[in-house]
């Protein structure tokens, strides 16, 4: 072996890569972008969010109790006219969680009746549900010894206040079921991992075997070859999302409360998305090692980070929290729990859904221009 010709060989690639552009910036860019922008989403903190609460018989004692446990949490108390007010905030996401303190706190705590006080948590994010419930298992029990210290005829009841048992319940995952919380936001994001990859080295093949040159010289018209190429990986992409969709109801058993139609209309938006994204990669790339690199990178991380699967996305710090917004699992995922877990209509979740299809038309409109662009001659 002989080193000069190696490092010949080192530099002559070295030259190559110098000279494309694109693969340049998938090698050096995207790595420390994507560093920085994981750095910071992969968290587990909870930002201050709201948290109802319904005292029908409101005294200086429950209320030094309730600011107390404000205090000692990262949540903002909103009060409620009634029990079926507060939990309904809770059961449309209006608040991850409610409180709902007895009747007669003061009195009960003097008498050393059972408070049977109820927390209700929204219960359809894995990471935030256990969060939630940490810290409240932590503020309630030192918001009741901080009341004895405030009310000295409490003070007797240092000891027993704060091992009054709480009652606490999951509105729609009641046992914190893994599978519950995890498939209905898998299956956005593995069609947001696998079609647009799929899809991006479709266009790519075709120009380096050179059969992209002879299908634009036949009757076919460019328009007509892009939208077979996009009609086949959206088929593709639907018939998996129904495969996902069965393996969950039948296998995993998670129960499903919504509507089929409303989910696959919704999906079919999502597979539109992911085949034209897949397509529009693939007119920026010149090889399909250089497309399947750019394709990960922009899907099958941001799909599984940046999509509230796992990581809560309120978490995220101020100045990257509009970066889930340009990813469509984002989107996919939270109405997928709607339908899934709560059963929610549309009516629900139409934002949400209005996100998704301005992304897919945009992404429609720039690869129609694009390839237009292309198949005209080279670039």
């Amino acid at each position: 072996m002989r080193w000069q010709r190696a490092t010949a060989v080192m530099k002559n690639e070295f030259l190559f890569l110098g000279r494309d552009r694109r693969t340049l910036i998938v090698s050096f860019v995207i790595p420390a972008l994507l560093l920085f922008l994981l750095a910071y989403s992969i968290t587990n903190h909870v930002q201050p969010s709201a948290l109802a609460v319904y005292d029908p018989d409101p005294s200086p004692v429950s209320r030094s109790f309730l600011m107390n446990m404000e205090r000692d949490s990262p949540f903002r108390l909103r009060f409620a006219a009634g029990r079926n007010e507060a939990l309904s905030w809770a059961e449309t996401g209006k608040v991850k969680a409610a409180i709902v303190l007895p009747p007669h706190f003061d009195r009960s705590l003097l008498q050393r009746k059972p408070l049977n006080l109820s927390v209700a948590l929204e219960g359809i994010e894995p990471l935030s549900s256990r969060v939630y419930l940490q810290h409240l298992q932590v503020a309630l029990p030192a918001a009741f010894q901080e009341i004895t210290d405030d009310f000295y005829f409490l003070a007797p009841l240092r000891e027993e206040a704060s091992r009054d048992p709480i009652s606490f319940s999951n509105l729609f995952n009641p046992t914190l079921d893994h599978f519950t919380f995890m498939v209905p936001a898998l299956i956005g994001c593995i069609l947001m991992s696998i079609i647009p990859l799929l899809s991006a080295i479709s266009i790519v093949r075709e120009r380096e075997s050179g059969s992209f040159d002879r299908v634009l010289a036949s009757p076919t018209s460019g328009i007509e070859f892009l939208a077979g190429k996009l009609g086949a990986y959206f088929v593709l992409a639907i018939f998996n999302c129904g495969i996902l969709f069965l393996i969950g109801r039948i296998y995993f058993q998670v129960p499903f409360r919504g509507n089929e139609f409303e989910f696959f209309g919704m999906a079919a938006v999502f597979s539109l998305w992911a085949a034209a994204f897949g397509l529009l990669i693939s007119t920026f790339t010149e090889n399909q090692m250089t497309a399947l690199a750019t394709g990960i990178s922009l899907t099958l991380l941001p799909a599984f980070i940046f999509s509230g699967l796992y990581f809560p996305l309120h978490g995220i710090p101020w100045p990257i929290r509009w970066v889930p917004y340009l990813v469509p699992s984002r989107y996919f995922v939270q109405i997928s729990r709607e339908i899934y877990l709560k059963g929610n209509n549309v009516s629900f979740w139409w934002k949400e859904f209005l996100g998704l299809f301005a992304l897919t038309l945009m992404t429609l409109i720039f690869l129609f221009r694009r390839f237009k662009r292309i198949s005209e001659g080279p670039q």
